[in-house]
């Protein structure tokens, strides 16, 4: 089962939850331009996404009205970083 949750901070108010069951969605991106909207955002306004590296969540974002841009969060920033270090490059001294 994959579960797409996540937290979003407004400017004003608290802080909401969004989930959904992936494969239950019609349109992962309807879903999340409907969660923004109920909460607030207006369709001229733009919102900053942090999330991890998940392709479907990708997909989401791209598809989404609301959703413009995507931040790889520093949680997995570091892991790519790391997984680098494991590999150095050939030819390096």
């Amino acid at each position: 089962m994959n579960i797409v949750a996540g937290r979003a901070t407004f400017k004003d108010g608290p802080p909401k939850l969004y989930a959904y069951v992936h494969k239950e969605v019609t349109s992962a991106a309807a879903r999340l331009d409907q969660f923004l909207s109920r909460n607030g955002v207006a369709i001229d306004e733009r919102v900053t996404v942090i999330s991890d590296d998940g392709g479907e969540f990708a997909k989401t974002i791209e598809g989404s009205k609301l959703a413009r841009g995507r931040i790889l969060d520093w949680f997995h920033i570091a892991m790519k970083f790391r997984a680098a270090q494991r590999f150095p490059c050939l030819g390096a001294t």
